[in-house]
């Protein structure tokens, strides 16, 4: 059985910090947790909605509280929030082959980590330095083509994003190089369609009103205590997105996304989740 907590904004939950350096816009906004929701760290299912419309159902199996989710969710929806990741987490370990050289400084660093020891010696003159920042330049441009081959087919090369990442180099900010690789606050090829969809109002918001619109609802699992991750998300949320198609969900595709484009109003869509997770029968023994 689903319970469900009654519909709550972000601006809530959250409160946005607005970064005053120059040169870090569109990323310019950080984000703040100010209250948890009650009942929150259950077991459960979440839905996101902007301006009313159904954008994204989520699982949450009761590890910190659902709060923790939804702070992911806004940094990808809206890409104007650090820290953010266009790719996702480089485990790359140095030294390689190809950098054998560097085995005689430092080793089984992976690429942040050898971030922040290039930031420990950036200030030395010596061949040590030369080699290390060889290594993370190479590997940013690898990233920046990953990064193209990934959104070629929804973001173009005049696009402000398109633009910032494409600038980025190895004397930028630690947070600004881990938009193409660190771990967390994850974007996807969806969730950037969503963004763009919106970018003409998005782009223009600040920290007073970013996060106007944004909406969620969690249905709190008050079954199973000992039900598993792997049934709620086979079981439930999977079966939950393929039935109500949500436009930011990786799994949606251009065939299936017209119950988007139609308007369905969020408490009627909040009424059919609610009746369609405890109409659900969860085989906990799979």
């Amino acid at each position: 059985m689903f319970k469900t907590i009654p519909k709550v904004n972000f601006k809530d939950h959250f409160q946005v910090i607005e970064e005053k350096k120059s040169g870090y816009y569109p990323f310019n906004l950080q984000l703040e947790e100010i209250k948890r929701l009650n009942g929150g760290q259950s077991k459960g299912i979440y839905a996101i909605f902007f301006k009313d419309k159904l954008v994204y159902i989520g699982l949450h199996h009761g590890e910190g509280n659902v709060v923790d989710r939804w702070e992911k969710h806004i940094k990808s929806f809206t890409s104007r929030f650090l820290p953010l990741n266009f790719l996702s987490a480089d485990k790359t370990k140095y030294p390689n082959k190809k950098n054998s050289e560097f085995t005689k400084f430092y080793k089984n660093l992976t690429f942040n980590k050898l971030i922040d020891y290039y930031l420990k010696i950036k200030n030395k003159n010596d061949n040590q330095k030369m080699i290390i920042e060889k290594i993370l330049s190479d590997h940013i441009q690898l990233k920046k083509n990953e990064f193209r081959n990934k959104y070629k087919n929804i973001l173009s090369k005049d696009h402000e994003i398109f633009i910032f990442l494409d600038k980025i180099k190895i004397i930028d900010n630690k947070k600004i190089i881990q938009l193409l690789t660190s771990e967390g606050s994850n974007t996807t090829v969806n969730r950037l369609k969503f963004c763009l969809e919106n970018w003409d109002e998005f782009k223009k918001k600040d920290n007073q009103n970013i996060l106007d619109h944004f909406e969620c609802v969690y249905f709190r699992y008050v079954g199973d205590k000992k039900l598993s991750k792997k049934i709620l998300k086979n079981q439930v949320e999977e079966k939950c997105i393929k039935n109500f198609k949500p436009i930011a969900n990786e799994e949606i595709n251009e065939e299936n996304l017209n119950n988007y484009k139609q308007i369905i109003p969020s408490n009627d869509h909040i009424i059919k989740i609610s009746t369609f997770l405890n109409n659900l029968e969860i085989n906990d023994r799979f």
